[in-house]
């Protein structure tokens, strides 16, 4: 709700990148991976960037950067021969050309591979004049949180410009990329990245990886159209944005060029129910507390009080199987001994609740995309694209809160609706005051071998 607040008292005083980037930077999100220490960082040179045109090439091919992250890169995307450059943030390191990485890319592969990554010094700027100037003093705060706010603001708003000055630095030395994708732009770095892109006119894309959808009136739904808007399902420097749903395009988004991507299985034939096993696939997300916005995202805490009980519940129930999955990385799957980096709940958090015996299964180091394919329910809080893949897999999913005061993340049928109709839906939403056992029971029957029709699906994902 601080983050929130800002925002709103800080609208017509800073600039519309600073803007959003400060409110966020109130919840401590990292930016891009790890945090770029700025203070230890040389300043900043300054860059013209209108005086920057011309297509970058490499051995004949123009390039594409990809600041998506690791669940945003599963959704495909079009070749269109384009070498795919990531951008990995390096303060110190210096910088080498294109032609130079590729060409080492290719002597160590053997290959000339179209997809690589860059390493790319961030210096650290000033701070902006429109924040120097900033004055919080009729805004009611006591000398603490003055000092706290200004502050935040001002490293947000410094990291924002530093990011911004190094993304112009390298497209002056590379030329221009064809385009640019995102899958959000939440932190101040990416900020600054898409704004110095935007300036040059390059084409940014915004293929967001779905949650913070906008249905209501309620407070959380404003919040989330303030959140969604500047960060998740649109921003300021993008020209084109890719919605993973309906339920994300946001009526403030005409000016920009929406596209609709669908994902979603066809149908050729229903299948008949095959097999007595009603398998459940349970992959929660999450944040550590200290960054959790009640009622808007679940915190560590919650997840675990939920997948608590929820598997106490299917522990009791014969012909069960629930597949549970703690979010992990690449890497940490590579390397099941080491310690999971900025993470708020490990898988061995949950190892007491594991009993394969009664059907609860560890599925957080094999592959999310065969657990979804075999899951007859899909289990979630709603924050996360979990929800979405289940949906364009055509699984109906069941958002699973510790609390009846959480808003549904998405348009979902209550447990009185399931109970009481002999319809169903796609999306059902449940909290830990709820009969579950009844209510997995009652899904099991609804949806068993009866995969999800499009006029079921229309309002939540893309149709082909």
């Amino acid at each position: 709700m601080l983050a929130f607040y800002f925002r709103e008292r800080l609208r017509n005083r800073l600039e519309t990148e600073i803007y959003y980037t400060a409110g966020d930077a109130l919840d401590r999100y990292l930016p891009i991976e790890k945090p770029v220490p700025l203070s230890a960082a040389p300043a900043a040179p300054e860059y013209n960037l209108s005086a920057i045109e011309g297509p970058g090439v490499i051995w004949g091919r123009e390039y594409r950067l990809d600041f998506r992250s690791l669940s945003g890169k599963q959704l495909p995307l079009s070749e269109e021969g384009l070498i795919n450059i990531a951008i990995k943030p390096s303060p110190g390191k210096k910088s080498v050309s294109l032609h130079r990485i590729a060409l080492r890319s290719a002597w160590k592969q053997r290959t000339f591979r179209p997809s690589f990554e860059v390493a790319l010094d961030v210096p650290k700027a000033l701070v902006p004049d429109c924040v120097e100037r900033l004055d919080l003093s009729n805004v009611g705060l006591s000398a603490t949180e003055y000092d706290y706010v200004l502050q935040t603001i001002q490293q947000a708003a410094t990291g924002f410009s530093s990011y911004r000055a190094a993304m112009a630095g390298f497209l002056k030395r590379n030329g221009l990329p064809r385009s640019a994708i995102l899958n959000h732009v939440r932190d101040e770095g990416l900020a600054g990245f898409a704004s110095a892109l935007h300036e040059t006119n390059v084409e940014c894309r915004l293929y967001s990886h779905g949650a913070l959808m906008s249905y209501g009136n309620t407070p959380r739904h404003k919040i989330v159209d303030t959140i969604g808007a500047g960060h998740f399902n649109s921003a300021p420097s993008m020209s084109h944005l890719v919605p993973r749903s309906p339920l994300q395009v946001q009526k403030s988004d005409n000016r920009q060029m929406v596209e609709k991507l669908p994902h979603v299985t066809v149908l050729a034939n229903v299948p008949t129910e095959n097999g007595s096993t009603f398998k459940l696939y349970y992959a929660p997300n999450f944040l550590p507390w200290p960054q959790n916005l009640w009622g808007i995202s679940p915190s560590c805490f919650d997840t675990v009080r939920c997948i608590e009980k929820f598997c106490a519940v299917v522990a009791d129930i014969s012909q069960i199987e629930l597949f549970l999955r703690i979010k992990t990385t690449t890497r940490d799957t590579a390397q099941k001994g080491r310690f999971f980096e900025n993470r708020g709940l490990y898988p061995q958090d949950v190892q007491h609740v594991l009993d394969p015996s009664n059907g609860i299964i560890d599925a957080s180091f094999g592959s999310h995309k065969t657990y979804l394919e075999n899951a007859d329910l899909v289990v979630t809080e709603g924050l996360t694209s979990v929800m979405f893949d289940a949906l364009e897999g055509r699984k109906p999913v069941l958002l699973l809160n510790r609390s009846a005061l959480v808003v549904p993340s998405m348009p979902a049928w209550s447990i009185k609706d399931l109970l009481e109709s002999d319809g169903r839906a796609a999306v059902y939403a449940a909290s830990l005051d709820d009969p579950l056992r009844k209510v997995i029971e009652t899904i099991h029957r609804k949806h068993k071998g009866r995969p999800l029709v499009d006029k079921e699906l229309e309002r939540y994902v893309w149709l082909p």
